[in-house]
């Protein structure tokens, strides 16, 4: 081979090489091109699809599930003031109406007690008293003096009993049981010292739940007034006497107490 002949196939791969490479660098382009862009294609369809899901997503939703913004849970939902049915005997309340009122606290924490000892109470109170009327007019004719001096202190017991249930029952509906829960554990753990603020108010739920106990007991013992006010109308069927003075009286200082916490 000659001088020319050489330089002349070098030229030739040179070029030959080069058209190679040119080659090879523009399909790789263009597969990284195609790479670029179904990539850019596919972000850009997910964007739209979240944008669109968001669209349906109903007022106040959670993105979370799509839960409703009510149905999410209790430590997630905000903080509100709960409503209750305020009671008030002059109103014209009735038993029935407190005993309602109690019914959805039935099994509820700390204040479930006292929601059944209302409804317990009521429906005592209501039992005694039809006995007590039954057995009057057995003994009495009606609007008599005697008849009169036993049916006195039954509707002075009777409204007595009825005003301590409505305060308990307004205590009831009141009391915020997750955050009695709260300051509880904070002072059984030592972090709230007495003169904070969560002692403070934790105190403060402890003289509600006092106040309760000694409404409750104040229908205990109007109800016991009544039993004993039967034992004298069952004195006068055995044919003795009867003496309703101190019940009766009794009765009226119970009934002032409870005239008290109103």
């Amino acid at each position: 081979m000659g001088i020319v002949e050489g330089i002349v196939t070098i030229v030739l791969g040179i070029i030959a090489g080069g058209v190679a490479l040119a080659i090879g660098a523009t399909v790789v382009g263009l597969v990284l091109l195609g790479v670029i862009i179904w990539g850019g294609m596919s972000i850009a369809k997910r964007i739209s699809g979240k944008s669109d899901r968001q669209k349906n997503l109903p007022a106040g939703g959670s993105a979370r599930a799509g839960i409703p913004a009510a149905q999410m849970p209790v430590s997630q939902a905000p903080s509100t003031m709960r409503d209750y049915e305020y009671l008030d005997i002059d109103d014209g309340v009735t038993a029935d109406t407190v005993m309602d009122a109690m019914r959805p606290y039935d099994g509820a924490p700390y204040v479930g007690e006292y929601a059944r000892s209302v409804i317990s109470t009521l429906g005592k109170a209501e039992f005694t008293q039809k006995g007590l009327i039954a057995a009057m007019d057995r003994e009495f004719t009606r609007d008599t003096i005697t008849w009169d001096k036993f049916a006195a202190p039954v509707d002075v017991a009777m409204e007595g009993i009825l005003r301590n249930c409505i305060q308990i029952a307004n205590r009831v509906q009141a009391f915020d049981t997750a955050e009695y829960a709260r300051l509880s554990r904070l002072v059984k753990a030592g972090a709230a010292s007495p003169e904070s603020s969560n002692y403070q108010r934790w105190e403060l739920f402890g003289n509600t739940l006092k106040e309760m106990d000694g409404l409750r007991q104040g229908n205990e013992q109007l109800l016991f007034e009544l039993e004993k006010l039967q034992d004298e109308l069952t004195k006068l069927d055995d044919g003795g006497s009867s003496d309703t003075s101190d019940i009766a009286e009794e009765i009226r200082k119970l009934s002032e107490e409870a005239k008290y916490y109103t």
